[in-house]
């Protein structure tokens, strides 16, 4: 059965794990669907480990490795790698997550069902190792185009590891920007603004890692600002209503401004629920 060619698109920086890094990569070129390519963007200087681990696919004919001079963030990086893919489809996995083997078939198989489709995310789950023990949450995504819309006004409703869509739409919608701690979300709003369809698959795919500084990203004013920044764009541009501003941001601000150690305790119940 034939598919589309697609791309992978994954972003690296110096603070990452090489045994992540690899576990991450494999976990794409052992996909059931091969890539066409894999773009590895290198966002900034790396530590000889993540170097070495890079050199061991260097020689790989699909590996485009693209090495920015100096770190400029998720965003901007993400940007560049848009614009380094050759196909249709754009496949993510951040740098230390998980694809399961047939992630790639199963949101193929769903797009041949519905050739509408032109952003296609799935279920995950959030795994956190601590004390030699690992801590799941199953996280439960909206299912239909129409309930991703009306998720998306209040929360993100995808995750960019299990996310896969359309160059031509990423590109349409402006492509990723640098947007402090949401870059992800920013970009998918905007590709849902302007999508034909999108979809998550039920299924558990794709297994995304938490460390004990996901915790602390997740904290700040500086986030806060970002986090209101974006809502007020979304308003703008109606993609949300004052009501859902009123429901979704004085939350986040709430969880935003915690000690970190309350905000620790609150990831931490929840990972354990």
């Amino acid at each position: 059965m034939s598919h589309p060619k697609y791309s992978v698109l994954m972003t690296v920086y110096a603070k990452e794990k090489a045994s992540f890094l690899r576990e991450a990569i494999d976990s794409m070129l052992n996909q059931t669907i091969k890539p066409s390519e894999f773009i590895l963007v290198c966002d900034g200087q790396l530590t000889k480990e993540l170097n070495n681990t890079i050199s061991n696919y260097s020689n790989n004919e699909i590996f485009k490795i693209i090495r920015l001079k100096s770190n400029q963030g998720s965003g901007p990086a993400s940007a560049k790698g848009v614009l380094a893919c050759n196909t249709e489809w754009i496949a993510r996995l951040d740098s230390d997550d998980i694809a399961l083997p047939n992630r790639i078939e199963k949101q193929f198989e769903q797009i041949k069902k519905n050739p509408k489709i032109d952003i296609i995310g799935t279920n995950v789950i959030e795994f956190l190792n601590e004390n030699n023990k690992t801590v799941e949450h199953k996280v439960i995504l909206p299912s239909n185009d129409k309930e991703i819309r009306t998720y998306n006004a209040r929360r993100c409703p995808f995750r960019t590891s299990a996310i896969m869509f359309k160059k031509n739409l990423i590109l349409e919608a402006g492509n990723y920007r640098s947007f402090y701690r949401v870059e992800d979300y920013d970009a998918f709003t905007r590709m849902i603004e302007r999508s034909t369809e999108s979809s998550n698959i039920q299924e558990y795919l794709t297994r995304m890692r938490i460390d004990k500084n996901y915790f602390k990203r997740r904290g700040g004013l500086k986030l806060a600002r970002s986090i209101i920044r974006l809502k007020n764009e979304m308003l703008r541009r109606r993609q949300s209503s004052v009501k859902d501003w009123v429901v979704s941001v004085p939350p986040q601000i709430i969880v935003c401004l915690m000690p970190n150690f309350a905000r620790d305790l609150v990831y931490r119940k929840m990972l354990r629920s």
